[in-house]
């Protein structure tokens, strides 16, 4: 298809009439494909963009006479029949003129004229006028006058006529696309042509131009050139857009032009996959894979060409067995003809034929001889023949600057290097699971290029590779091979154990297979009851290199010969490989051995956590385990689903809590259930404390009502004889802890209030105020000793000097006051403040050096008029402060009979100056 996009920008950039024309009939053309392959309305969207074109054209270059016809015919294609009359006529004007001078115009006028009386219905006067075209194009004979005849006779259904004209019209040079669109309608109708060039040259426009030629395609599939598909463009485009209906022709053509190429191949293939009847498929199938080394060939097509080949080619036959034998399932196909195979094979023998081909045939009839009486003779001749490839690859590379093979083999040691001559190389592995490189002559350089790796003898088996052992072959390959497959497959057979370790003396062999040799050796002999032997093979074994499903046999022959040293060894490095029980026993026999107690304690800890439970064993897991927080944890969770309850275990949890800073969930419930050791949870209790306090945590519920019962029978039982001292003090600072929670989060308790008021009573009792108390006052039993005070916190390291300086705001200069270290780097403070007035203060940290302060803060009191307080005399502050609240009221005479009464009691004047 034309570019329509490139042709546009190119209109725009320099608009000329041809360019004009082209562009427009282009879409013209997009729009008729459009039309004539679907039912949407893209096809009118195109005509449009047409008509369009054109008068963008008739706009910038004015209106020359092909433009006007480009015009007409556009509104023709359209339906716009007035439009198309009143351009025409135009035309119409000058039609004497064009008739004596301008024979090209002349006869596109008429042929407008009679395509626009066909379209509009009336037939008579459009064969006027087409007599006329027709009259006039025989005095100027012509391509165009054939191409203009064609349409018209197309257009009133004359489609053989007008495909004889439209050939006419080809045959004198003409390659216009109207003459295709209008030979489409022909060729759509079941007309088509004996002219197989037309036809040849009509069937690349359509795949071009992606015509819709499905109702045709049979019909002219078999009109087509044997040219047409020797070219492989053609062949191929063809095949693609229609893959059904072009295969049949590809193929015979193909075949009649002898071809057994490797594209040819792919074509026959496709031919045999949906079983299409051609004469000698399968012959050029199978000639064509040979010829091209191709193999993926369908096993029924080789078995056909067997039934049906006459010919004397024991190379092709040999190819169409070995197709066979590779299938998935070569018994359906080699258990009909093993007779006539067996007979081949040694008609092969007899001629001793060489190839891949026939190797395979040899390979299969030795297998067949060691179970079945086979004459000797032929039996050697395929030993001889076989023996020197058996383990023979080819490798090719299609790189000219390859020139070396590198080798790297599983069972052997080291690179194998091979030269290459003419891109191929003979090369030797005892397997399949290879990897090759190809490099440069100079080697300093990997390419990066496929390498085609084929195997000479492509059938093998246990077997075979028994049978050259029998005979005495001891290849490295052979023996690598026999013990690959030994291990592999588990099997027993004579001298298994003298094979095996045969197979270790070789020098060359790699230590990753050399482990598993001596792995399943050493398995073998234990299951054989030769324990002794059995350990020597698994003492040389590393363990690294073997399969998961080696490692709990070792264990268990260590464990049965008293090993322990290597049984240590094994559990340290595989015991994840191990199944529970196996070690579990292991384990168990180990405990009486404390050298080993660093190495148990991993594996020991898995098993505790699947439920094998021992106490042995996890007293070892505890103190040789190094876990995690979390690891304890789901270790006493498991536990504790099986109803095993470890004490130590918990306490140790508890003990890293507290050491970590961790309280977590997991470890609270440890808390919670309370299975640990008294100093254990009096840690975490403090711990509690210290994060209630410093950090505001809230502890889970379960957690508050456990640390409420501590405090509560610590009251009621009495203090610590052996420290009473820091006895009372941890249960009051549990008491200001759990404080903290009730008023810093609203939590109510059934013994939330008796804790809060026994907190109350401490820090009255102990001269300390802590700001939650004063910050929630309204959510505590009122208390004078709250009311009165302000309280001020500052944390940091213990047993520094740390002051408060404070003021009232507006007064100078500051007070000091040093504060008072409590616990877990607490500096407290607390002064009397009247109401409504705002206090000024900062920190100072005193050193020999200097002093470090902070920053200047403010803090206001907001306290009540509360005249009980006051009544009772105790303490000149309440009745001061309920006199400033009074004259802060403007109620003076209050404020001065409430100072009167009180100076009147004795020692009142003495009370206030102190």
């Amino acid at each position: 298809m034309v570019n329509l996009s490139v042709l546009e920008k190119r209109f725009e950039k320099n608009p000329s009439t041809l360019r004009g024309v082209c562009l427009s009939m282009s879409y013209w053309l997009m729009g008729r494909l459009e039309n004539a392959d679907s039912t949407s309305n893209s096809s009118d969207v195109s005509m449009q963009k047409a008509y369009y074109i054109l008068n963008a054209a008739k706009t910038r270059l004015g209106t020359g006479l092909k433009i006007l016809c480009a015009t007409v015919f556009i509104h023709i294609e359209l339906g716009n029949e007035d439009l198309a009359y009143s351009n025409l006529s135009q035309l119409s004007a000058g039609k004497n003129y064009y008739k004596n001078n301008n024979p090209t115009v002349f006869k596109f006028y008429l042929f407008l004229s009679a395509l626009l009386e066909i379209r509009r219905g009336k037939k008579r006067k459009a064969l006027k006028v087409f007599n006329s075209l027709k009259e006039y194009a025989s005095i100027y004979n012509d391509k165009n006058s054939y191409l203009l005849l064609g349409i018209i006779e197309t257009e009133q259904g004359n489609y053989e006529v007008g495909c004889e004209y439209l050939r006419g019209s080809f045959y004198y040079g003409c390659r216009s696309v109207f003459l295709f669109v209008w030979l489409l309608d022909c060729f759509n109708a079941g007309v088509i042509s004996s002219d197989l060039e037309l036809n040849s040259s009509f069937l690349r426009w359509g795949i071009m131009h992606g015509a819709d030629m499905r109702r045709c395609i049979d019909r002219l599939s078999a009109h087509i050139p044997p040219d047409f598909y020797r070219l492989n463009l053609w062949r191929e485009r063809f095949a693609k857009t229609y893959p059904q209906n072009s295969l049949r022709y590809i193929c015979l053509n193909l075949m009649s032009d002898l071809n057994y190429t490797a594209q040819a191949f792919e074509y026959y293939a496709r031919a045999e996959e949906i079983r299409l009847e051609l004469p000698d498929l399968h012959h050029f199938l199978i000639r064509s894979a040979h010829r091209s080394q191709i193999e993926r060939v369908n096993p029924r097509a080789a078995n056909r060409y067997l039934y049906e080949s006459f010919e004397d080619d024991p190379e092709l036959t040999a190819f169409a067995y070995h197709i066979l034998f590779i299938a998935p399932n070569p018994l359906e196909y080699l258990e009909k003809r093993r007779d006539e195979l067996i007979q081949f094979t040694v008609y092969c023998l007899e001629r001793e034929e060489k190839s891949r081909y026939f190797y395979t045939l040899y390979a299969h009839y030795l297998i067949l001889g060691s179970e079945f009486t086979f004459p000797s003779n032929y039996m050697e001749k395929a030993a001889k023949l076989l023996r020197s490839v058996l383990f023979t690859f080819r490798a090719r590379v299609n790189n000219v600057r390859a020139k070396v093979i590198y080798l790297a083999e599983n069972e052997r040691a080291g690179i194998t290097v091979y030269k290459l001559t003419h891109g191929s190389a003979l090369i030797e592995s005892a397997s399949e699971a290879f990897t090759v490189y190809a490099l440069t002559a100079d080697e300093h350089e990997v390419l990066s290029t496929p390498i085609r790796i084929s195997r000479l003898v492509e059938i093998t088996d246990i077997r075979l590779y028994k049978y050259f052992y029998n005979l005495g072959s001891r290849r490295f390959s052979l023996m690598c091979a026999l013990s690959r497959n030994i291990i592999s497959e588990h099997s027993m057979m004579d001298h298994t154990a003298e094979i095996l370790a045969e197979t270790l003396e070789y020098k060359e062999l790699s230590d990753v297979f050399a482990n598993r040799i001596r792995a399943f050796l050493g398995k073998m002999l234990f299951e054989t009851g030769r324990h002794n032997d059995a350990i020597r093979y698994y003492i040389d074994t590393d363990e690294k290199f073997l399969p998961n499903d080696y490692i709990e046999d070792m264990l268990n022959a260590f464990i049965s010969s008293k090993n322990w040293e290597q049984a240590a060894r094994l559990i340290r490095i595989r015991h994840e490989y191990i199944s529970d029980r196996t070690l579990f026993a292991a384990l168990k026999s180990m405990v009486k051995f404390e050298q080993y107690y660093d190495i148990i304690a991993l594996p020991a800890y898995r098993l505790l956590t699947k439920s094998w439970y021992d106490k042995e064993l996890a007293a070892i897991v505890l103190k040789h385990y190094k876990g995690m927080q979390s690891d304890w944890q789901k270790l006493s969770r498991i536990l504790a689903s099986i109803s095993i309850v470890d004490k130590d275990l918990d306490s140790l949890i508890l003990r890293n809590a507290v050491f970590i800073h961790d309280l977590s969930v997991g470890a609270q419930k440890v808390f919670v259930r309370g299975y640990c050791h008294e100093s254990a949870i009096k840690d975490f209790t403090y711990f509690c404390v210290y994060e209630m306090i410093i950090h505001e945590f809230k502890p889970m519920y379960e957690t508050l009502i456990s640390l409420e019962k501590i405090y509560l029978n610590k009251k009621l039982t009495g203090r610590d004889s052996r420290s009473p001292e820091l006895s009372e003090q941890l249960d009051e600072y549990l008491a200001y802890g759990l404080s903290h929670v009730y008023l810093g989060f609203g939590l109510v308790t059934a013994d939330s209030g008796q804790i809060i008021t026994d907190a109350l009573d401490a820090m009255e009792r102990n001269d300390i105020l802590f700001p939650i108390f004063k910050q929630n006052k309204d959510k505590v039993t009122s208390r004078s000793y709250i009311e009165k005070n302000m309280p001020f916190v500052y944390h940091s390291l213990p047993d520094k000097n740390i002051f408060l300086y404070y003021r009232i705001k507006g007064e100078n200069p500051y007070r000091k006051r040093r504060m008072r270290y409590l616990r877990f780097g607490l500096y407290e403070a607390h002064i009397p403040v009247f109401y409504n007035e705002t206090i000024c203060y900062y920190f100072s940290e005193e050193l020999p050096t200097g002093s470090i302060r902070t920053a200047e803060m403010e803090t206001r009191e907001t306290g009540f008029l509360d005249l009980s307080w006051a009544a009772s005399g105790a303490d000149p502050y309440y009745i001061i402060n309920n006199a400033v609240i009074y004259e802060q009221m403007f109620k003076y005479s209050n404020a001065e009979d409430l100072l009167t009464a009180y100076l009147q009691k004795p020692r009142a004047i003495h009370a206030i100056l102190l």
